[in-house]
């Protein structure tokens, strides 16, 4: 099971999916003029259009995989962007 659940490194190219939904983590950084640049970490659901549902924002990576395997680890398919054919650049899936 280990495995299958989205990790600090493989957080940008999987997700959990089920028949009408789709998590994700994604980044985004803010400008703030007092704060410099900061960055988040999203944990998005989305349905099958790509049309956000729900967002959730935390300030670091491990505490964004914690929330989406906690919530949708047992329920969903975990997906990879990757095959699992090997490593290396040719195992990914845009070649």
């Amino acid at each position: 099971m280990l495995g299958n659940i989205i990790t600090e490194d493989n957080w940008n190219f999987s997700f959990y999916k089920n028949e009408h939904f789709k998590a994700f983590i994604s980044v985004c950084a803010d400008y703030n003029e007092n704060d410099n640049d900061s960055k988040h970490y999203i944990v998005h659901i989305c349905d099958n259009d790509e049309v956000s549902i729900h967002e959730i924002k935390f300030e670091q990576l491990n505490k964004a995989c914690r929330y989406i395997n906690n919530k949708y680890c047992e329920v969903w398919d975990f997906n990879s962007l990757l095959q699992s054919t090997g490593g290396g650049c040719s195992t990914c899936v845009a070649h």
